[in-house]
């Protein structure tokens, strides 16, 4: 049985009212960035012909929103970022174009981690930041390269005490991050 318009209609506003009453208390930012996820729910492929197709590629959706929504946390739009660093949105692009300032696209907005910056720096980034940066811009092998450093950079690691690498950083303990990244040649476990 193909789902007819109409169904689909039904089922994405099931999900719509769902979701909304779960954000319901959330900052704004989170739910607009929710809300434009649920976008991406609004076309069910017509060929899924059982409800529990369907129900599986919903949930495969959910996960793809949490996962960008985990990449979001903590980010800020090129504009804000600007008005953090006192410099232009144009000095952002040529910042991030030269793998100066890690900054990842969805859709057609540019986010800027808030964690790698640390103002009282001359460039604005955590001590030892850019040798990371530069360091880990050799390994630029995928296309979901940003993702790995993400992950690599804010995920507790043994080798500095379960804390993070930018935590590490942030202590001053650049030296032992960037051991660490030349013993497992890029950082992108």
């Amino acid at each position: 049985m193909q789902p007819t318009s109409d169904s689909r209609e039904i089922v994405r506003e099931r999900i719509f009212l769902r979701l909304k009453s779960k954000l319901r208390g959330k900052p704004a930012r989170f739910e607009q960035l929710v809300l434009e996820g649920l976008e991406s729910l609004a076309d069910v492929p017509e060929d899924y012909e059982t409800d529990e197709e369907r129900e599986l590629w919903f949930e495969n959706q959910k996960l793809k929103l949490l996962a960008r929504r985990e990449r979001l946390s903590g980010c800020m739009k090129l504009d804000e970022t600007a008005q953090l660093l006192g410099v232009s949105v144009n000095a952002l692009y040529m910042r991030i174009s030269r793998g100066n300032l890690l900054a990842f696209k969805e859709g057609k907005e540019h986010f800027v981690p808030r964690w790698q910056f640390d103002l009282s720096t001359d460039n604005q980034l955590i001590r030892g930041f850019d040798q990371v940066l530069a360091h880990l811009k050799e390994f630029d092998d995928n296309s979901d390269t940003f993702k790995n450093k993400l992950l690599w950079l804010t995920r507790p690691c043994e080798r500095f005490d379960s804390e993070t690498p930018i935590e590490a950083m942030k202590k001053g303990r650049i030296h032992e991050v960037m051991d660490y990244l030349a013993s497992i040649g890029g950082g992108h476990r």
